[in-house]
């Protein structure tokens, strides 16, 4: 049964729903060692959505950190998170990387600058 991805979509929105932050990550991070990577962006698109509304601005980092080792073009969203959140270091960061990128291009079709 752990190999089924919408047993955990399910376990995580009962955690979900009982606002338990370290439990629901913890089942996260098992779904995605568990699953075939095949099967990784059915929980990864839960899992982003999920963390960006979690008020523990770390958690939210650790986690979008390395989602975004597997989808960098989410580097915009992610500074404009930080930014909401008032973590301008962080989004300057990322907006650096974004500016020295050559080939980024934009979700929202903005310019690179």
């Amino acid at each position: 049964m752990q190999r089924m991805p919408r047993i955990w979509l399910l376990y995580t929105e009962f955690l979900i729903s009982q606002k338990l932050v370290s439990k629901t990550r913890e089942a996260f991070d098992r779904a995605l060692v568990a699953l075939p990577v095949t099967q990784h962006p059915l929980i990864w698109d839960s899992y982003v959505e999920w963390i960006l509304e979690v008020p523990c601005l770390r958690t939210a980092k650790f986690v979008i950190n390395r989602y975004l080792t597997i989808e960098p073009e989410f580097k915009e969203e992610f500074a404009i998170f930080l930014t909401k959140n008032k973590d301008i270091d962080g989004a300057a960061k990322i907006f650096y990387e974004i500016l020295e990128d050559d080939r980024f291009v934009s979700k929202q079709n903005k310019s690179t600058f």
